[in-house]
């Protein structure tokens, strides 16, 4: 409401100041809705909301146009499930005839499910409304504030109104910074604080703004392909019910409820609300990917007893115009609002004159890089080099769009401003990758240290200090950002603006411990063009960051720490003089295994490979992964995000920590914390037992007196700006929550180790199988994928608790490429053995066995599902279970990977069947 009304006054011959609380636009309710354009049926005729849903609604395809927003008229379906509710469907259709909505349909059942093939099947009919549409409303709000900037307008962030006294026809506001203001009038378009405002100007309260939470689910990109419209329910006095939608970006999105809350500031997501939307949206759409949800989030809608909106001059102070209770259709009706309050200015003001040189198309409009042809991307890489370097992987946005977004009109100061207006950690990993490098960029671009960087509002500080003995970082001034070198084949883009072209016969995507065994493997087995690529500035993937010892005792037979494990293998791929390119980003993977990949020396690159290995790695499982309720605080971060930052920006994540999850990097950050001089709450796990290795559990807790409370979860977090304390409660067998066990632990940190997930989305462009046990790709014993001639190995195939385990079956891969791009890797797949988990077993790797391609011995690779103490494994082959193998073992845990070795004559040639691991012993 704010920005669109200010950037209409910017039209006209006014001195305007867009006053705001927060640290940026887009703070309140317009971040959490539902993100529609609504039709106009809903309203009661005669209503300000039918009167300005219908107008508004109108305005958008000329609104967007001018204001480079994208708009999807994706339409919508009210679904009806029994009589009753299509009678309500009539009621509907009738009342948006009344307010003038076009092309109105009532659907049948058949004509439903042909139309959106995944609602549930107990539909009845459905109203259509061809015209209703879908946009992104914090980037639509960054770009009406971008254009009232370029038309004039002044913005103030930071500054709430305190009082605001009248001396005849001025308004004098006293803002929270100090300052004041006088002018000759005031718009009140304060949300949820809209009512306070007003009475600051009126001893005689006219309305109350009563907040409504709504909870959200939202899913990854691809999720959105599930539907092609926006899917109501039969509507409430209480709501439109809970939506199932696509979004503008791809994601899917679920949701809200509607509970009334007491405070504008309760943005808490809970439990029981977000189950309250799954169960509601399971009602209308079947197959809902929740495994997939990657952030859940509340909104507050400013609700009123009238149920109207307020958009008028005040009747007690001539010259304050309301704008207030704007919920359902807000968003809808946002052009016609502001084209309102004109009308209603004009009449206290009389005639308005129009300012010479208006500019009705934002100037700052543009395209995100990601969304160019590859010519236009080739080209914008040739004028500026930054936009050939990827911050964040998930969205593919530039280091570019991040510099553009910070000196936009508008301006963008913080990891949230940098989100809302390119997007940049809004993707499945939650900034868990970027945000070092997003807020490296912002605090160069500001010229501040990056300590001084905030998650979204003023006090939410995600730094507090430089660890023990270390300086901050110098800022960097903007020309002098280095572009890291490629070995070989470094030229810049061709000036022809065509993307460049690659042959190579083999390509290693990821230059990790996996990549770098792949690549040295494939080497020593004679292939010689090969090309390494790495998203990161040097190679070593995450061995770089962890400087902890422990690696390399199986593979080299003696204790390094990552940054050293790394170096080994980095200074083999140089003697060997194997290409690779660094700070690279792979855009695509195809089944014919060409590769599209980008960087910022040149530019866009089409490679064109005879054989892929996939090495990309894993990510952390986030907070919306696994469903954390509470408010949204900055002090929240994946254990890997926080010792990234510790050991390689060299400030510290926090003072007092709970570490939620007892996964390694999880034990290993909480002693880090520590030496750091942080003091470590608690260790958290919901388990019986911790999922790291039992010597990251003695190393790491046992020997610095950190508790690890078992069989606990964190089921809550608080605070505002920054974490105030998390809720910690006891879980039965089933992992729930045990009502009344709940107790707070204050802390200012929650670092998050619940798991970590196989980075396959490039694996699904390929069109590669995955395991849904895994999450990784359905390999057999030469470690290859579904696809002939594309190869995985390393976390991507299945997470890993040694990188030792990573360099052998990597090799193996390696191996294995090497022998197909030789001739002299057969298929065999007439005499494949499938292997499967017996009791005990979480999960096998490979999958897959082709005996007559086993030279030598394999390995197989897999996990127990629970701890058993003199553990017997035991192999067996077919239905008859001849054994194959028999192994003891003193301890098994799910923390530590099991590998048993098997010689090629153990397995018979020319069989079918099951190989078949279970596991068995005294059970803990």
């Amino acid at each position: 409401m704010g920005t669109s009304i200010a950037r209409e006054i910017s039209r006209y011959r006014f001195s305007t100041v867009l006053i705001e609380k927060e640290s940026d636009v887009a703070c309140g309710t317009t971040k959490a809705n539902s993100a529609v354009i609504h039709a106009g049926y809903d309203p009661d005729p005669g209503t300000l909301k039918a009167r300005l849903n219908t107008r508004g609604n109108r305005m958008y395809e000329k609104w967007c146009r001018e204001l480079g927003v994208e708009l999807k008229r994706t339409g919508s379906m009210v679904l009806a499930f029994d009589e009753e509710e299509m009678k309500t469907l009539e009621q509907l259709y009738l009342r948006g005839n009344k307010n003038g909505v076009k092309g109105l349909e009532i659907l049948s059942r058949d004509m439903v499910l042909q139309m959106e093939p995944n609602i549930n099947r107990g539909v009845t009919g459905a109203l259509y409304a061809f015209n209703t549409g879908i946009l992104d409303p914090m980037m639509l709000t960054v770009a009406l504030a971008d254009n009232a900037v370029e038309n004039g307008t002044e913005l103030m962030f930071n500054r709430a109104v305190e009082n605001i006294e009248k001396s005849g026809e001025v308004y004098t506001l006293y803002l929270s910074s100090g300052e004041k203001l006088n002018a000759r009038y005031i718009i009140n378009a304060a949300g949820l604080y809209a009512d306070r405002i007003h009475n600051m100007v009126s001893s005689q309260p006219s309305f109350t703004i009563k907040p409504v939470r709504g909870q959200y689910l939202l899913m990854d990109q691809g999720t959105g392909d599930l539907l092609n419209h926006v899917i109501f329910q039969c509507p409430t006095p209480q709501s439109k019910g809970v939506l199932v939608l696509p979004t503008v970006h791809g994601n899917l999105l679920v949701g809200p409820n509607a509970e009334e809350v007491n405070s504008p500031e309760d943005l808490d997501t809970t439990p029981e609300g977000l189950q309250q939307v799954r169960e509601m949206a399971e009602k209308s759409v079947k197959n809902i990917p929740f495994k997939r949800v990657i952030t859940s989030f509340s909104g507050l809608r400013a609700c009123t007893d009238n149920g109207d909106f307020i958009i008028e001059e005040s009747p007690h102070a001539p010259g304050f115009i309301n704008v207030a209770g704007i919920d359902s259709p807000g968003l809808a009706s946002a052009p016609a609002i502001a084209l309102f309050v004109m009308e209603i200015l004009q009449d206290i003001n009389g005639p308005l004159k129009e300012k010479a040189g208006y500019k009705p198309k934002r100037s700052g409009a543009y395209p995100l890089f990601r969304e160019l042809s590859h010519k236009e991307k080739s080209r914008w890489v040739r004028q500026d080099p930054r936009y050939g370097r990827v911050i964040c992987r998930c969205e593919n946005i530039t280091e570019g769009d991040i510099v553009k977004a910070v000196h936009g009109s508008s301006g963008a100061y913080t990891l949230d401003g940098i989100k809302k207006r390119v997007r940049a950690g809004m993707g499945r990993c939650q900034s868990g990758f970027c945000s070092p490098r997003v807020m490296e960029i912002v605090a160069r671009e500001l010229g501040v240290d990056l300590s001084e960087i905030e998650k979204d509002k003023k006090g939410s500080y995600l730094l507090t200090s430089p660890t023990k003995n270390r300086e901050p970082a110098p800022v960097n001034s903007a020309d002098s950002v280095e572009y890291p070198e490629s070995s070989s084949c470094a030229d810049r883009v061709a000036e022809t603006g065509e993307p460049k072209r690659l042959n190579y016969d083999l390509v290693v995507i990821g230059g990790g411990p996996a990549g770098m065994a792949a690549a040295l493997e494939a080497r020593k087995e004679g292939v010689e063009r090969i090309l390494l690529i790495e998203r990161d500035r040097e190679l070593g993937g995450i061995l770089q960051q962890c400087i902890h010892n422990g690696f390399g005792l199986h593979v080299f037979q003696e204790e390094l720490t990552g940054p050293e494990y790394a170096e080994r293998f980095i200074r083999e791929i140089e003697e060997a003089g194997i290409d690779y390119k660094l700070d690279t980003i792979i855009l695509h993977t195809g089944e014919d295994k060409t590769v599209t990949a980008l960087n910022s020396r040149d530019g866009l690159l089409h490679i064109e490979a005879r054989a892929l290995v996939l090495a990309m790695g894993c990510r952390e499982r986030t907070r919306g992964a696994i469903n954390l309720p509470g408010t949204r605080p900055a002090g929240v971060f994946t254990a890997g995000t926080a010792q990234r930052f510790v050991n390689m920006e060299g400030y510290l994540v926090g003072r007092k920590v709970v570490v939620f999850g007892s996964g390694d990097i999880g034990l290993i950050m909480a002693r880090r914390m520590l030496l750091e001089g942080a003091e470590v709450a608690a260790v958290v796990e919901r388990k019986s037992y911790s999922d790291g290795l039992t010597r990251n559990l003695v190393q790491c807790l046992e020997d610095y007196n950190i508790p690890l409370l078992k069989r606990h979860a964190v089921t809550g977090i608080r605070g505002r700006e920054r974490v105030e304390g998390v809720t910690v409660s006891q879980v039965d067998e089933k992992k729930q929550p045990v009502p009344g066990t709940e107790w707070e632990i204050p802390c200012d940190t929650l670092l998050l180790s619940r798991g970590l997930i196989p980075e396959n989305e490039l694996s699904t462009s390929a069109g590669v199988e995955l395991n849904p046990a895994t999450g990784g790709p359905v390999v057999n014993e030469a470690m290859e994928t579904s696809i002939e001639g594309i190869f995985a190995c390393g976390n991507v195939v299945h997470v890993h608790d040694l990188v030792d385990w990573v360099t052998v079956e990597s090799r193996q891969a390696g191996r294995s490429a090497a022998r197909y791009l030789q001739g002299e890797l057969g298929k065999g797949d007439e005499c494949e053995l499938r292997t499967r988990p017996g009791k005990g077993v979480g999960y096998i790797v490979p999958q897959k066995i082709r005996p007559e391609n086993i030279n030598g011995k394999m390995e197989l690779f897999f996990r127990v599902d629970r701890v058993f103490k003199e553990g017997r494994v035991l192999v067996t082959l077919g239905e008859e279970e001849m054994e194959v193998k028999k192994i003891k073992k003193k301890l098994l845990t799910p923390g530590e990977m099991v590998v048993v070795s098997l010689e090629g004559e153990e397995l018979p040639r020319g069989n079918f069947g099951e190989l078949t691991v279970e596991v068995t012993g005294e059970e803990v």
